[in-house]
């Protein structure tokens, strides 16, 4: 970058040029320098420079997951939900995916909800489904009741591809990741088991989810 300054003429008229085809001419006695307008602008444009502020950053990566499970609250069979949570920055479609549970030690799947053909998870959004005893907000309820003290919850795909799991307690076989969370029990207050911090994968069942207060539909 070039910065021209006043030239002093002492007579005539004088052109100067410099490599880049900028002009500065002088007219017969003039003593201020005229410079051509088409001359490239002065100011320098830095390439990347696009930084914006209060800037939002996930700190993992982003995926759909079951962020949440309670399996009872104290008084009656049924008080049971499960919560998804997208932690991505848009709507993830969930449109015929299926909640699958096994009891235990079971070995086969039991498809306790099939979500609608144009269902959704909201961006950074929950989505609960509950027993036929929950009073909380639900999307769907469960079709059965799970287990309080082990068995096993997962989200298979439109293709029953697996797209995530838990197991809790004695809970055993492929729905498990890892080592099986703790179980959330049946008591009153509630618990539930909650990835902590919310949305915490790290295919680790004991290690992602924590017994805690439960929060359907929110963050743990």
């Amino acid at each position: 970058m070039r910065a021209w300054f006043l030239l002093v003429l002492i007579a005539g008229c004088a052109e100067a040029e410099d490599d880049t085809g900028l002009k500065i001419t002088a007219d017969g006695g003039a003593d201020t320098a005229v410079v051509d307008s088409a001359a490239p602008s002065d100011t320098a444009t830095m390439p990347g420079d696009t930084s914006t502020e209060d800037a939002v950053v996930d700190t993992g990566p982003c995926k759909l997951v079951i962020n949440e499970v309670q399996t009872g609250d104290g008084s009656s069979g049924g008080a049971d939900f499960v919560e998804l949570h997208n932690s991505c920055d848009s709507a993830k479609s969930i449109g015929s995916y299926k909640l699958v549970y096994r009891s235990g030690s079971g070995t086969t799947d039991s498809v306790v909800f099939t979500f609608g053909s144009g269902a959704s998870v909201p961006a950074k959004g929950y989505l609960v489904v509950g027993g036929s005893a929950f009073t909380g907000s639900k999307d769907g309820t469960l079709t059965s009741g799970l287990n309080n003290t082990g068995a096993s919850v997962g989200l298979r795909d439109a293709s029953d591809g697996l797209v995530d799991a838990v197991g809790y307690g004695t809970g055993t076989g492929v729905l498990v990741e890892g080592t099986a969370a703790p179980a959330p029990g049946d008591s009153t207050p509630p618990k539930s088991i909650a990835r902590t911090p919310n949305g915490a994968d790290s295919d680790n069942n004991a290690t992602d989810f924590k017994v805690a207060t439960p929060t359907p539909g929110a963050a743990n």
